[in-house]
């Protein structure tokens, strides 16, 4: 899965950055691309969602009936009752299911805390070896010019025979 990750977030810094190195991309744009739907941490998010909705489940008033009744009291008048009665739970099992289904939905949540924190931190890893790389890229091209500059100076003087042409040659294959 890291692997995965590492290639896809590499993938999508080269292909965001045009060509490499003709624009500067921040720590804080690469991390904006780790959003809820990011695959490292959207099934975490799911996790939260599905403890959230058992610990709804669990709270809510099992068998709940409502009942409707109409006395005709003759000369008196009527009376209409309007009833709402359950089973209540004096087992104390419901209090705990919905400890339980709270404690499950603290948990998810610390997952998916953990989840985005390891994702941030594999990202910053990842940004971290290609800023490195770059800049080396970057030492190299220089060094390689340098280089360059120094085989054609001594290329010239061992053309006019003030340099051995044997050093010339060890500088052009270090080239």
């Amino acid at each position: 899965m890291q692997r995965v990750l590492i290639v896809w977030l590499v993938g999508v810094g080269a292909l965001g950055s045009g060509a490499w190195g003709q624009r500067r991309i921040t720590e804080a744009q690469f991390l904006s691309l780790l959003t809820p739907e990011h695959p490292a941490v959207a099934r975490a998010v799911a996790d939260v969602g599905v403890a959230d909705a058992e610990r709804l489940s669990a709270a809510v008033v099992e068998d709940p009936r409502i009942g409707f009744e109409r006395e005709d009291l003759g000369d008196a008048g009527r009376e209409d009752v309007l009833s709402l009665s359950w089973t209540a739970p004096f087992d104390g099992r419901r209090g705990l299911g919905v400890q339980a289904a709270e404690a499950r939905l603290a948990a998810a949540e610390a997952r998916r805390a953990a989840a985005l924190l390891q994702a941030r931190s594999e990202m910053r890893r990842v940004f971290a070896g290609w800023v490195l790389a770059s800049e080396r890229a970057a030492l190299l091209e220089a060094s390689i010019g340098r280089l360059e500059e120094v085989l054609e100076s001594s290329a010239a003087r061992a053309e006019k025979g003030e340099d051995s042409p044997l050093a010339a040659g060890r500088i052009e294959l270090s080239a």
